[in-house]
């Protein structure tokens, strides 16, 4: 049996109608890294997301130059993506992919009704 964990809680409605959404989170939980190369599931765009803020630096979407622009003028504590990342990694070592099933359990409905991904069963 499987679980569902952390499902959205209208923050891709937030995301989507705010002119800048800023994501706090420890840059681990519970030794496993926060920022991974490919996530099971999606719930939020990434190209809604403005800014990551963790305890290792502050990442910010590429599209978004004027708050790059703002937070490096301000002197704060900018990092790439991928920094963040490779950061996590260092520290957790690289997580190994889970395996997933064909069966689909559940679908993402995106805030303007299209679908954005489905969850699928364990393998």
């Amino acid at each position: 049996a499987g679980a569902i964990m952390g499902g959205s809680g209208g923050h891709s409605d937030a995301a989507a109608g705010a002119k800048m959404t800023i994501i706090t989170a420890n840059l681990t939980r519970s030794r496993i890294a926060v920022i991974k190369d490919r996530v099971r599931t999606i719930c939020t765009p990434g190209e809604t997301v403005d800014v990551l803020v963790t305890e290792w630096g502050i990442a910010v979407n590429p599209r978004r130059t004027d708050l790059l622009e703002r937070f490096t003028k301000a002197k704060l504590s900018v990092r790439s993506i991928e920094e963040l990342r490779e950061k996590a990694e260092r520290l957790c070592g690289k997580a190994r992919p889970i395996p997933e099933g064909e069966r689909i359990v559940g679908i993402v409905e995106y805030r303007d009704g299209t679908i954005i991904d489905v969850v699928r069963a364990k393998a």
